[in-house]
């Protein structure tokens, strides 16, 4: 009799147990649920200050912006809100990377709105992060590339609200897909690539082309039919601890194919290496 009670005790504490942890697994909310309401929530447009740069972000997003409501608000503005789980924030932002002591790069953001306590279930949280330009004097390429960035966060957000996969893996994962590259022209900005690479002969038979920089902004602006260009994103004065970011982007349908980075600082290796062409050229068959 005491070892039936013993056993069913026993069975009966293994259940609570059970129930307990099912119940706080239960509990566990994923960013593809947090984002579920990304559509019917108003995405606030961040303005910087700068006429320039606000004129373009403000006639791009009206263009192309279609995944969720929107409206433009001021720094100020987005400062008194950001914590209000109500809204999505689209802001342009420097970045600073670690030990860099300056901002290096300028980002733009989509963020989701809420408190900054990381224990609060609606904690604020980065939803993706694409590197935009050089914080401090910046060439001027990041307005030919502004509207493929806009569609590039857009596409990202909704493929995250499906996929845990892309929303916990971030740029570097969703945009690695150098098999899609086949049957497609990928051109690469003189000024996008390192000093250091040695270009092969076989690669034009691959379709892969080294060209002057305004040829690969005017096959981009053009929208051409199945080309990619490639896009670079360093400080203008790299230090130590500084990245290099680099991008391939078609210029039809603006798929973002390949976004890695590499110190450039402490090498002056900035842009695109030797061994970003041979990968590449591996599953790039024409």
């Amino acid at each position: 009799m005491k070892k039936f009670l013993y056993i069913s005790t026993l069975i009966l504490a293994l259940f609570c147990i059970f129930s307990i942890c099912a119940g706080a697994q239960a509990k566990i909310t994923t960013r593809k649920v947090k984002l579920s309401d990304f559509g019917t929530k108003v995405t606030k447009v961040v303005l910087t200050g700068s006429d320039i740069y606000d004129q373009a972000l403000r006639a791009e997003i009206t263009r192309r912006w279609h995944v969720s409501p929107y409206e433009f608000i001021s720094g100020g503005e987005y400062a008194a809100v950001r914590n209000s789980d109500k809204y999505y924030f689209l802001l342009t932002q420097d970045s600073r990377a670690r030990k860099e002591s300056e901002p290096g790069i300028t980002v733009l953001s989509l963020e989701k709105g809420g408190p900054d306590d990381p224990k609060a279930p609606n904690e604020t949280f980065e939803v993706v992060s694409m590197p935009l330009c050089a914080a401090e004097d910046p060439d001027g390429r990041e307005y030919l590339f502004l509207p493929a960035m806009l569609d590039i966060i857009q596409q990202f957000a909704l493929d995250a609200m499906q996929s845990d996969r892309v929303g916990y893996g971030g740029l570097g994962v969703y945009a690695e897909s150098p098999g899609k590259l086949s049957g497609r022209d990928v051109y690469f900005a003189e000024s996008d690539v390192s000093p250091d690479v040695v270009p092969d002969q076989t690669w034009e038979a691959r379709s892969i082309f080294i060209i002057g920089d305004s040829e690969a902004d005017d096959i981009f602006a053009q929208g051409k039919e199945n080309a990619v260009v490639s896009y670079t994103v360093t400080p203008t004065a790299p230090e130590k601890n500084s990245y290099c970011y680099r991008l391939l982007i078609s210029a039809d349908t603006h798929e973002l194919f390949l976004c890695r980075r590499n110190r450039a600082g402490a090498t002056g290796k900035a842009g695109f290496q030797q061994a970003d062409f041979k990968f590449i050229k591996t599953f790039k068959k024409k």
